[in-house]
């Protein structure tokens, strides 16, 4: 799970263009509560989090 505040969100929103299109989806479905936006990730693939764990 990734959580963003209000100043994370306006940043992801500004380099939106950077992620990936399976990023912007998860942003995009996941519900935005007082307290910030709540993303789950079901790591099926490190290529996601733009990480190499071989």
């Amino acid at each position: 799970m990734v959580t963003l505040g209000k100043d994370e969100r306006a940043r992801f929103e500004a380099d939106r263009s950077e992620y990936s299109e399976s990023v912007q989806k998860v942003y995009d479905d996941s519900k935005t509560y007082h307290d910030g936006k709540w993303m789950m990730f079901e790591p099926v693939d490190t290529y996601l989090f733009g990480i190499d764990l071989h």
